[in-house]
């Protein structure tokens, strides 16, 4: 089981507008804002219906229509993270929170933008986008639990890296330990080559000195050959 997996209360919530509300302000409402408003409507109900990419579909027509269409933007963000697009997600949350005007909207995209950033295995962001949207309400408990989930992944985090850092520290130790192992026998290879070249040198000079003692002794025997020849010349005189 997965970090994440083990914390059931993570939860990612979009906007529905009030039916009634929305169709009162439809009437103030330019028809470009009417048409991308239609196109939430139909996301939202493809989405509480579990077909999460017709709504995502709708939901683009919507942007395409109006840009500043909050809800939109909002809902298109839920789209992508029940579809895992956790980067898409972040990203749409980042844009709603830009378009947010009340407390309660910039709430909602904050604590999104933190779900988006928490499951993207990145603690720091979303422990920012929790406090920002405890900042907006400070009573939301599904909030605080999330916050204290990413701080939690956080300090594991800080663990495995100390962990890491320690592994690393200790196989560089060893590859130095190792490192000084292979120069000293690679020292000692080298001395034991000297000493051999050293022998062979001294055997080849014995030889040498045999050879030029052989030669001395055949040059001795000559001279005692040519005396002998000399006494048997005196001789034959």
């Amino acid at each position: 089981m997965s970090f994440l997996n083990a914390y059931k209360h993570i939860v990612f919530t979009f906007f529905v507008c009030a039916t009634s509300f929305c169709l009162a302000q439809e009437k103030e409402r330019p028809e470009h804002e009417k048409e991308a408003q239609q196109f939430v409507f139909s996301g939202n109900e493809e989405l509480l219906e579990g077909n999460v990419l017709d709504g995502e579909k709708s939901f683009r027509k919507a942007i395409a229509k109006d840009p500043n269409n909050l809800e939109a933007k909002y809902n298109l963000g839920y789209s992508y993270y029940k579809t895992s697009n956790f980067q898409e997600a972040a990203m749409r949350n980042k844009q709603a929170v830009k378009n947010a005007t009340t407390k309660a909207e910039k709430h909602a995209a904050y604590h999104n933008l933190g779900n988006s950033y928490l499951q993207m295995q990145k603690p720091d962001e979303a422990i920012e986008a929790y406090k920002n949207a405890l900042r907006n309400n400070p009573t939301d408990d599904e909030t605080r639990y999330n916050l204290a989930v990413a701080r939690k992944m956080k300090e594991q985090q800080d663990q495995n890296k100390d962990q890491n850092q320690d592994q690393q520290n200790k196989d560089n130790k060893d590859n130095k330990e190792e490192d000084g192992e292979d120069k000293e026998n690679n020292n000692k290879e080298d001395d034991n080559k000297e000493d051999d070249k050293k022998d062979e040198g001294d055997k080849d000079k014995e030889k040498e000195e045999e050879k030029d003692g052989d030669k001395d002794d055949e040059e001795k025997d000559k001279e005692k050959e040519e005396e002998k020849d000399g006494d048997k010349d005196d001789e034959e005189k």
